[in-house]
């Protein structure tokens, strides 16, 4: 009667074997663990560790110093590219030409390359107009610095390069419509490049007499007192220098000598506290 209602037979059960149930998460760990799996050429070794990593770690002046007076312009209308112009401690404070997208460490020129940019405005000009390809496709700059003449996307283009650490260097593209719009702000580039000239002199003697008053107090060529003499930098007033700004030249008149001080020994802490 049980057997009836239940549906279960009054003999004997029958076991069977049944299989595990399929986790739902297997097949997701199994995704997880092939791409996770150290194989790989772009896979971070299992074995590294946090001491490893300080290991590799290593200052290169480039990235510890920063441009002065950096003014920053957008060369298209998403302001997805941008113009720097700055005075580069690593330069005498010469300025320099940084073109780069937002985020990014771009492609910086040196004051020598960056004077031959500004000079060939009229050649890449000429490049988006004329019909013809030019004869001479590459345009060096200096030794490290290039300008190549070529097509993006069926679109005329010039890819301004630097040789650099970087397996292919530095490079930017600006097509024929980041060049239309560069060129409305030609004279405010060259205008800002040549202020920033004028600007140089003052900030290296500036910079000098910073240098000369921390060697004074502190023993550079210890790394322990390199490391004290940037914490005093940092605290460093105005006072605490002997500098006389030079009141003859018309241009220094529009110089904001405080915040020179302050970018100076904000940005330039390497070149600062370097033998």
């Amino acid at each position: 009667m049980f057997s009836r209602w239940t549906g279960l037979s009054s003999k004997a059960p029958v076991t069977r074997q049944v299989s595990s149930p399929v986790s739902p998460t297997s097949s997701h760990m199994d995704r997880k663990f092939l791409f996770n799996r150290g194989d790989k050429p772009y896979a971070r070794p299992l074995e590294e560790t946090v001491l490893d990593k300080k290991k590799k770690i290593t200052y290169d002046p480039v990235d510890r110093c920063h441009e002065v007076l950096r003014r920053i312009y957008p060369i298209n209308k998403s302001g997805g590219k941008q113009i720097i112009i700055g005075c580069d401690p690593l330069e005498d404070y010469n300025p320099v030409i940084l073109l780069k997208k937002p985020g990014t460490r771009g492609v910086k020129l040196q004051h020598e390359a960056s004077v031959r940019f500004i000079d060939c405005f009229e050649k890449f000009t000429e490049f988006f107009k004329a019909d013809a390809d030019p004869q001479n496709k590459i345009l060096r700059l200096t030794d490290s610095a290039t300008v190549e003449f070529g097509y993006h996307y069926n679109k005329k283009a010039i890819f301004v390069r630097v040789d650099g650490s970087e397996p292919n260097g530095q490079l930017l593209i600006m097509n024929c419509y980041t060049w239309q719009f560069m060129r409305t702000i030609m004279p405010l580039i060259v205008h800002t490049f040549g202020l920033l000239s004028k600007y140089s002199a003052e900030l290296k003697k500036m910079s000098d007499v910073m240098k000369v008053h921390l060697a004074t107090h502190f023993k550079l060529s210890d790394p322990q007192e390199v490391g004290r003499a940037e914490q005093y930098l940092s605290e460093m007033k105005t006072d605490d220098i002997n500098f006389e700004p030079d009141e003859k030249g018309e241009a220094l008149s529009t110089l904001d000598y405080y915040a020179c001080f302050c970018e100076i020994k904000r940005f330039c802490i390497h070149s600062l506290t370097s033998q």
